[in-house]
This record gives C-alpha cells, structure tokens and sequence, in this order.
C-alpha cells in the first residue's frame, strides 16, 4: 500500500513539473502518466520503482528515475515512444 501511495506522489509531482494526463494501465494495474503527445509519448509509471526501493533495490533511485523522465519529456523527437517503469 505504502508503494501505490508513495508511488501516486511521485506522478502527481512529476505532473505538476512536467504536464501530461493520466490513464490506467491495464497490463501492470497500475495509473500512468503520459507526456508529450501527440508527437511523442513519454510514459511515467512508478508503483515497481517505488516498491524496489522499499525492499532495499538501491538501484532503483527514485530521484534520478524522476530525472531522467524529465530530461526525456524536454524537446522529445517526434514518434518517441519511450515508458520509464
């Protein structure tokens, strides 16, 4: 529960900094948010990132995940489709 809420937080933030709407991602059950369409999709989804680090994944660095969705929404080529999970 604490990685779906935690997890929301972060998509929320990363709304407010970078636009996109939210959608329901029916394979990972899970919300989604989408960048830079229509041309280019940029996909942020962050309950597995999330609840990597809460089991000790130190790989799954939240802040630098956060950062490069940024740097990818920034000028995105046409037609990319790129999904940061």
């Amino acid at each position: 529960m604490i990685s779906q809420e935690y997890g929301c937080y972060l998509l929320l933030t990363a709304h407010k900094l970078y636009g996109g709407e939210f959608y329901w991602n029916e394979e990972f059950e899970q919300p989604m948010l989408i960048c830079c369409e229509p041309d280019a999709m940029i996909v942020l989804m962050t309950w597995n990132k999330v609840k990597g680090r809460l089991v000790g994944d130190k790989a799954d660095h939240i802040a630098y995940f956060l950062d490069e969705f940024g740097k990818a929404t920034f000028q995105p080529e046409k037609g990319k489709h790129v999904v940061y999970l």
